[in-house]
């Protein structure tokens, strides 16, 4: 039985760490979410996700990267992954490029409405999406071409598409984003 517990509690740190190294950032709801579905499909037995935080920044030390909680725009609480090395300054004090991560990162972009219709379509569809179609969506009737290669490069930078021969495909961080939307019925 407890062998049993402990195999449960390291499967879930494991499961919970490989999520938040594709994801980077997301809600606190989501992670309990996610901490509540880990817990019934693994028998982690964690209390809350402060109690799982810890446990993961013991296993995350060495490798010089901690799950933190911060505050995004309106007051929404996020968790994510970030750097340790600044971790002896307090949260309030680092700025936001200092932190890597904020609203998913994309709220410092000012095409956040073009970026958000790029991963709708690219996650909607089975298949690679060709530039051209990309370029044909009512949202990007106003933008030149240079524009839009700008927002794909930076999503291919952060992870949110793959770039194919093929066309366009979602990356690890929107396809785990695009799970955790599903599972829970979360926008």
């Amino acid at each position: 039985m407890i062998s049993g517990t402990i195999t449960g509690r390291s499967k879930v740190i494991s499961l919970f760490i490989q999520c938040m190294l594709l994801v980077k950032v997301t809600s606190v709801k989501d992670a309990n979410n996610f901490l509540n579905v880990l817990n019934e499909n693994s028998r982690g037995d964690f209390e809350n996700i402060f109690e799982l935080v810890n446990a993961c920044n013991d296993e995350l030390c060495s490798l010089l990267l901690e799950v933190v909680f911060t505050k995004g725009n309106n007051e929404n609480d996020f968790i994510g992954l970030r750097s340790n090395v600044h971790s002896n300054e307090g949260i309030e004090s680092i700025s936001k490029e200092k932190f890597g991560f904020l609203n998913l990162g994309l709220k410092k972009i000012k095409d956040y409405n073009e970026i958000k219709d790029i991963l709708k379509l690219i996650t909607e569809k089975d298949y690679p999406i060709p530039f051209e179609e990309i370029c044909s969506q009512k949202s990007f009737e106003n933008c030149s071409i240079e524009e839009i290669e700008k927002t794909i490069s930076f999503l291919e930078d952060e992870k949110w598409i793959i770039k194919t021969k093929e066309g366009i495909i979602e990356g690890p961080r929107a396809y785990v984003e695009l799970l955790i939307n599903e599972q829970f019925n979360t926008k």
